[in-house]
């Protein structure tokens, strides 16, 4: 949702054309606006909005703009979910660890 909302900004500011005009031109290059640190954090949400993105022949669409940036929250979801589920049974077998012990 964060990324959404940064290229709805940036769009806005940029000014010439509709707004959805204007964010069809972000397309050709990524499918989500993204900096260095979420690329390599989110690199699966990004690789599957990419993927998302090639599989849309009409660039133009509304669809090649919204698609990817939904498969990259549901994916970027996902993916912190696992890692929250990961360090919840780390946590729990160190408290179980700890409670055999002593």
């Amino acid at each position: 949702m964060i990324y959404l909302v940064t290229l709805l900004r940036v769009l806005q500011d940029a000014g010439g054309g509709s707004l959805i005009d204007r964010a069809r031109m972000f397309t050709d290059e990524v499918p989500v606006p993204i900096n260095y640190w979420t690329a390599w954090f989110n690199f699966p949400a990004y690789l599957s909005a990419t993927v998302a993105l090639g599989l849309i022949d009409d660039r133009a669409s509304l669809a090649a703009v919204v698609v990817p940036q939904l498969t990259f929250l549901a994916v970027s979801s996902l993916q912190v979910a696992l890692i929250a589920m990961g360090l919840y049974w780390l946590v729990k077998a160190g408290a179980d660890a700890s409670h055999r012990r002593g």
